[in-house]
């Protein structure tokens, strides 16, 4: 049976649920960049950084 109320919650989040949507999107851009960090030296991470 469909719940009309889970279909109207997919359409209109809460402002909880729109936060953790952005949270995930900055964390996925976050992850994208530990291997390039992983190949850097440790002598090389300060000067990359600034």
């Amino acid at each position: 049976m469909i719940n009309p109320l889970k279909f109207v919650s997919r359409i209109f989040k809460s402002s909880n649920q729109r936060e953790l949507d952005r949270l995930k999107k900055i964390t996925e851009n976050i992850n994208s960049l530990e291997k390039e960090v992983e190949k850097l030296e440790d002598k090389e991470f300060p000067k990359k950084n600034k």
